[in-house]
């Protein structure tokens, strides 16, 4: 006779079902986290293994802090071998200086039931002493923040990192890009195991978008291709530089290779099956792209002609709309248009404050964006 008892279902988002070793258990049951968050439970099993890159968006409040926090210190812990001294294991990049506060004070909250991470941390509040070497991984955090409030120079944060040899480095792109520029410190692919951005959608500032943290040029290329398993290198903006052999070392007929999708596939044999062009309709075509190019500014004037007679047409349709008012609608309407005219004053004021309060009103050197 079957049994009418069933085992009771195991609970996705119960800590003891994730896998994470007891001091983590004992971490997040200290931050009050009874379970795990659905964004948490569903990031881990992403991050914590291989070599995928996750884009994760949920409301505030859901602990996305720890949701990457935690996978990556277990990615550097699960290391044969503790970080090289001055090399980095992870970066953790914040747009404001107060995020940047508040993920460092939450890793350093983590891991200090990790043994051999809390061993090292009292060294860390030394100016002095040297933090000793540890036989096994652990997590060295270091926080850089600058901008207007910070007591902290960009020779101090060195310092600091020559002092200690931190592997987890948590910052603001400005103080970053100034950190990363000295030759004392060393990300080299070998040793970096994780990038995060915290608050990706955030604008980032322009001055930071044309800067690399890691730069393309320096990038073994061919090696990156074996290690994802390519059968050559794909034509991609980042390896334009690249003069090694893009097909890594494979002999391989392509054209003898079929799509499975059959309209991709249709369109690759009618391109293998087509004459080679005429030299001439090919200039033709070179010099039709080119025409295309220069006459952007003229594309530019016929839509801002465009843009004019809309907002004729839309003056004309307000205008035959007033016309039906009555005297009371039109006070109304008169009022609210003055209600928006001086709120659109009042964030114009607030926005010009704003950018003149960020650069010190124009006098005193820049420090970098929060």
């Amino acid at each position: 006779m079957a049994s009418e008892t069933k085992a009771a279902k195991s609970d996705p988002r119960a800590w003891t079902s994730l896998g994470f070793p007891d001091w983590t258990l004992d971490a997040v049951s200290a931050m009050g986290f009874a379970r795990a968050t659905p964004v948490q439970a569903s990031v881990w099993p992403l991050m914590g293994t291989g070599n995928k890159d996750v884009v994760v968006e949920a409301v505030t409040g859901s602990g996305k802090t720890l949701a990457f926090l935690i996978p990556l210190v277990h990615r550097i812990l699960r290391l044969e071998e503790p970080t090289k001294k001055h090399h980095i294991a992870a970066i953790v990049i914040a747009p404001t200086r107060e995020l940047a506060i508040q993920i460092h004070k939450c890793l350093a909250d983590l891991v200090a039931f990790h043994p051999a991470s809390a061993g090292v941390a009292p060294y860390l509040l030394s100016e002095d002493e040297k933090r000793p070497s540890t036989s096994s991984p652990a997590i060295v955090p270091q926080l850089l923040s600058g901008g207007r409030g910070s007591s902290i120079s960009p020779a101090q944060d060195l310092s600091f990192f020559l002092r200690h040899s931190p592997n987890v480095i948590i910052s603001t792109p400005g103080r970053l890009n100034d950190f990363l520029s000295s030759p004392h410190v060393h990300c080299p692919q070998s040793s970096f195991e994780m990038l995060v951005l915290d608050e990706a959608g955030t604008d980032t500032p322009i001055t930071y978008q044309e800067d690399s943290i890691f730069r393309t040029g320096d990038l073994d290329w061919e090696a990156l291709g074996h290690g994802w398993g390519l059968l050559r290198l794909p034509k991609m903006p980042e390896a334009r530089h690249f003069k090694g052999d893009r097909s890594l070392g494979c002999s391989i007929d392509w054209d003898s290779y079929a799509y499975q999708n059959k309209t991709r596939e249709k369109q690759r044999l009618e391109a293998l099956n087509a004459e080679a062009p005429n030299p001439a309709e090919a200039e033709a075509y070179r010099a039709k792209r080119k025409r295309n190019a220069e006459a952007w500014s003229g594309k530019q004037e016929q839509e801002e002609t465009r843009v004019a007679r809309r907002d004729k047409r839309q003056r004309k349709r307000d205008a035959e709309r007033k016309e039906k008012m009555t005297d009371e609608e039109k006070a109304r309407d008169m009022d609210l248009t003055q209600l928006l005219a001086a709120v659109r004053k009042q964030n114009q004021e607030k926005l010009a404050r704003d950018a003149k309060a960020e650069t010190g009103g124009g006098d005193g050197e820049f420090e970098g964006f929060d």
